[in-house]
């Protein structure tokens, strides 16, 4: 069990990597403690479904595509970026994927 302990620990650091967040920034949103959050990184400790979840909520991700290794790059890419985005920004970017979509 210890391997899956350590690909799902790696997969959370993946995730903070590609998003560009400390640790910080995920034990403040999540409500856990920083040496917690490491011993979960670093797959010393098992995370549970529900924090496992406030992650995958933190990063807009489903579980589903936390746990598929063929997540597509380019949407990554986009979830990345449209974390970075202020609220106005998310709004005209929302509008702008209503109107396309529509149109498409």
């Amino acid at each position: 069990m210890d391997w899956k302990l350590k690909e799902v620990g790696m997969r959370i650091k993946q995730l903070r990597k590609e998003f560009n967040k400390t640790a910080n920034e995920i034990v403040e949103a999540i409500h856990i403690s920083q040496p917690y959050y490491s011993q979960i990184e670093n797959g010393h400790v098992p995370v549970s479904i529900e924090n496992l979840i406030k992650i995958c909520d933190f990063y807009g991700i489903t579980l589903s595509e936390f746990f598929d290794d063929n997540f597509d790059e380019d949407l990554k890419k986009l979830l990345s970026t449209a974390k970075k985005l202020n609220k106005e920004q998310l709004e005209a970017l929302q509008k702008f994927l209503d109107t396309f979509c529509k149109n498409g």
